[in-house]
């Protein structure tokens, strides 16, 4: 996988602790399950944070954690989704490489 600036990094890192809290503090999961894959065929980095917890409730209430997830991964030009499955929920990260120049066109790689 190339190389991601730092700044990016840490955006992707804050999506993650956002899920992983969101699972721990709400979700009552036993079981939390973390796959990233660099798909080089499409130059793609796709993360999944996946719990068999409780569920998002019905309506869903979008919150600040929520919120910020969403604007971390629109900065970065991800494509975060949050199904919820009945027993559990599951984050999706999309991150194609080079997609933060948009939001960062100062960032050499």
């Amino acid at each position: 996988m190339p190389p991601i600036p730092q700044r990016v990094v840490l955006q992707v890192l804050r999506v993650l602790q956002e899920a992983l809290n969101n699972a721990l503090k709400h979700a009552q999961a036993s079981l939390i399950r973390i796959d990233a894959v660099w798909r080089e065929a499409d130059q793609t980095i796709a993360i999944r944070v996946a719990d068999d917890g409780v569920g998002l409730a019905e309506p869903l209430r979008r919150g600040r954690g929520l919120n910020n997830m969403q604007r971390r991964a629109r900065e970065v030009g991800a494509n975060l989704t949050i199904d919820h499955p009945t027993g559990g929920t599951e984050l999706r990260f999309l991150l194609k490489y080079g997609a933060w120049r948009e939001t960062y066109p100062d960032l050499a790689r």
